[in-house]
């Protein structure tokens, strides 16, 4: 039994290897989960807005290629 094991551990690791499956891609692939997370927690933006990039987090400008009020009542939006 413990040969089956044995044998068992080694096809794993070895197929493992023949995959390209290594510790940089357990590295990343946690880097991904927690920035993921971290977006489902946090909400988008959350990076940029810890670390002080302007735009980013919260919406508190307004472009100025924006309307400030649109009028729908016209000929050309009515059905």
């Amino acid at each position: 039994m413990l040969f089956f094991l044995t044998q068992l551990c080694r096809f794993a690791l070895c197929s493992l290897k023949i995959l390209g499956i290594n510790v940089f891609t357990y590295i990343l692939a946690a880097a991904c989960l927690f920035f993921l997370g971290m977006n489902a927690i946090l909400g988008p933006g959350w990076l940029g807005q810890s670390i002080g990039l302007k735009g980013t987090g919260t919406f508190t400008e307004v472009s100025d290629s924006l309307p400030g009020v649109i009028d729908l009542s016209g000929n050309e939006n009515l059905l």
